[in-house]
């Protein structure tokens, strides 16, 4: 018997999933990094050679960042999704809608390499800084949106709020491997 794409009962590889739509969210710059048989994903950035981490465990997602070859104490985050109507964390990675929380993956993701120690040259938390600029520029224009609808704007009001507060962290990150 041969499976095509649309047979139900082939569903995608959990691990590639996750992957993949880290990668969209974070940019292409990130690259899979993961061998068969790891029961995480691994994803390495071309410039700076940084690595992030995802792994499935007990019902959340692991975040971890890190440099090659370092001895520091790696930044971990976690992420726990809503599994309601899956049969666990496997079918939500690979029948769930990951759009929401893929983006709030990248953001945790982006608070673990900003918290990454500075390298001569290292523009890792630079890149951070601008990605969180661009999130909050947008989320600020839907706001104005709602604002000149008459829709509600509670809700992204404390989004831009939250924004602006990692922005904030972000950018004294910044400044203290500048040197300001």
């Amino acid at each position: 018997m041969t499976t095509t794409d649309t047979d139900p009962t082939v569903r995608p590889d959990p691990l590639e999933r996750l992957g993949a739509v880290l990668i969209e969210r974070l940019g292409a710059a990130w690259v899979p990094d993961t061998r068969p048989g790891d029961r995480a994903v691994t994803l390495v950035h071309t410039v700076t050679d940084r690595r992030i981490g995802a792994d499935p465990y007990q019902g959340r997602i692991i975040l971890q960042a890190w440099t090659k070859g370092t001895r520091a104490v790696t930044p971990t985050g976690a992420y726990t999704p809503d599994l309601t109507g899956h049969e666990g964390l496997e079918d939500w990675l690979s029948t769930g809608d990951l759009t929401d929380a893929s983006a709030v993956m990248a953001a945790v993701v982006h608070q673990l390499l900003a918290q990454l120690p500075a390298e001569p040259g290292d523009t890792a938390a630079e890149e951070v800084l601008a990605t969180q600029a661009s999130e909050l520029a947008e989320k600020s224009t839907a706001f104005a949106a709602q604002l000149i609808h008459r829709r509600p704007v509670r809700d992204a009001a404390r989004e831009i709020y939250r924004l602006a507060a990692q922005l904030v962290e972000t950018a004294d990150i910044v400044d203290d491997h500048r040197g300001y």
